[in-house]
């Protein structure tokens, strides 16, 4: 593995514990024990990954909230406290710049998830269009710690290592809990298809990473296991959620990706608006969607035919449905 690879604040048991791989630059664990065991804690029970890879930007000021409205497809205005949202940053030809959620904290002050391949791209994406808007843009990524916590049996250990009450805590919601001892921001969403929360731990660098260990160490002791990358591909892949770079890209719009219902019905003071627009009347020659198999398994790239109508994006076995699935546009 090369020592030029970006690490998180787990890494030290990641590295003890799980086979590693390089994905986006960074040091990650494909897996503890294998991808099937434990995608089916997730379907099952619990588990908990590493996610802090994944970017974390910050928008702070008056003029937050329509910088952000002028950069998505969805409502931000309309947005309350103590809310997110998933949504795309497009480009001006309406390509999906990445796949982001937007969490709310004030009115003046928000926390925008980005993938980690395009943590550099998307804070100068903000950036550049934020010049004529009063905020300060602030890549807060290496000083946040970011574990996701997945799964039907999540609420309960969330509520024994925080002493949150999850059941007033909505899907797609966040609120400013203790965790294990420390602060932190709790969010209920994920990206697997089941019920589950991600927990922000502020102060927490790769440099001084005590509070992502030790509340990792304390899930772990809580019932939920450990995933790495295998687990949380094939799940997202099951749920039908996009991978970026795979399934959706600069070339690829909301409406061909079938994530058309994260446009705003007459929102129109977006970039891409014009472009989106004008697909949403006449409609699109591509169109993503799912195929299950019914012997083997498509991987990335494969062509389909019947003719030839489409080429696989992501496909996988899936280890519910025990056929393989796959991403077709």
């Amino acid at each position: 593995m090369s020592d030029g690879l970006r690490k998180t604040q787990l890494f030290s048991y990641h590295v003890e514990h799980a086979k590693m791989v390089d994905f986006a630059g960074f040091n990650l664990p494909l897996y503890y024990s294998s991808v099937i065991d434990e995608h089916n804690s997730v379907r099952e029970k619990v588990g908990v990954f590493d996610v802090s890879h994944m970017g974390r930007l910050q928008v702070l000021g008056k003029d937050a909230t329509p910088l952000l409205d002028r950069l998505v497809p969805s409502d931000v205005a309309g947005l309350k406290e103590g809310k997110a949202k998933y949504t795309v940053f497009c480009n001006e030809y309406g390509g999906i710049v990445d796949d982001i959620i937007i969490l709310k904290l004030t009115g003046e002050e928000f926390i925008v998830v980005v993938n980690a391949v395009n943590r550099g791209k998307d804070f100068e994406w903000v950036l550049r269009h934020s010049a004529e808007f009063d905020v300060q843009i602030a890549d807060i990524s290496d000083d946040t710690a970011l574990i996701s916590v997945q799964g039907p049996t999540a609420a309960e250990v969330m509520e024994r290592v925080s002493g949150l009450n999850v059941d007033g805590l909505q899907r797609f919601s966040h609120t400013k809990a203790r965790v294990s001892g420390f602060d932190a921001l709790v969010s209920r969403t994920g990206y697997t298809g089941e019920d589950g929360f991600e927990i922000f731990l502020p102060d927490c660098s790769v440099d001084a990473p005590e509070k992502a260990l030790h509340v990792w160490v304390r899930l772990i002791e809580e019932g939920a296991q450990p995933c790495g990358l295998g687990a949380r591909d094939t799940l997202r892949l099951e749920a039908g959620m996009c991978l970026y770079g795979q399934d959706i890209d600069e070339s690829t719009t909301p409406i061909e990706a079938s994530l058309s219902w994260l446009i705003k019905s007459g929102k129109t003071n977006y970039i891409g608006c014009e472009s989106l627009a004008k697909q949403m009347q006449k409609g699109v020659g591509r169109l993503r969607v799912c195929l299950i198999m019914q012997e083997g398994i498509a991987r990335s790239g494969y062509d389909i035919f019947f003719g030839k109508v489409g080429v696989v994006t992501s496909g996988t076995y899936s280890p519910t449905l025990k056929k393989g699935v796959c991403w077709v546009t």
